[in-house]
């Protein structure tokens, strides 16, 4: 899912959807840019897409589906650490993920089935410490893992899609203790 987030990430902000005014490159100083756009994944349908700006500087980014409902909003949280909000969206209106990252490699993750449950939960630390769990799709834990710079660190647990543990191990620095 963190792929696809990226990706819709730099398709909504840096490939096509760079706002617009009257005149091409023109950013206003405060306010709203609406407009519409054409992605590969909609052919032949209008996307509405509003830019918010303060001091021309963006800080929410809005797309929404054929059928009006959001897709993506991306809001700046705190302007000096870089700090946004991602959230995407499900054509029903339901929440696929929602994102908190910012510069000081600090980043949230969490992603949902379209049913609702929680399908991962994602969170980076110091730039180097990440930890993760994952659900099947009836919200029954499937696994906990924890890496250090990209290793295996630490507790690393799975389960079944009944909730009976069928691991449970510790690493360190990638190896099984």
């Amino acid at each position: 899912m963190r792929i696809l987030l990226i990706i819709i990430i730099g398709i909504v902000l840096f490939s096509g959807c760079k706002p617009r005014t009257k005149h091409d490159n023109e950013i206003p100083e405060n306010g709203v840019v609406k407009r519409k756009v054409t992605l590969r994944a909609y052919p032949g349908k209008e996307l509405e897409v509003e830019n918010e700006y303060r001091n021309k500087q963006l800080v929410r980014n809005q797309v929404y589906y054929p059928n009006g409902k959001t897709m993506n909003r991306y809001v700046l949280i705190d302007s000096a650490a870089w700090k946004w909000e991602m959230d995407a969206y499900y054509e029903s209106g339901a929440m696929r993920s929602r994102s908190i990252a910012s510069t000081d490699s600090f980043r949230k993750e969490t992603d949902w089935y379209d049913n609702g449950q929680v399908q991962t939960d994602f969170t980076r630390r110091g730039g180097n410490k990440d930890s993760v769990v994952h659900y099947f799709r009836n919200g029954v834990k499937k696994e906990i893992a924890e890496f250090l710079d990209n290793k295996r660190n630490g507790r690393w647990q799975e389960w079944d899609s009944l909730g009976h543990q069928t691991r449970n191990e510790v690493y360190r620095n990638g190896k099984l203790q």
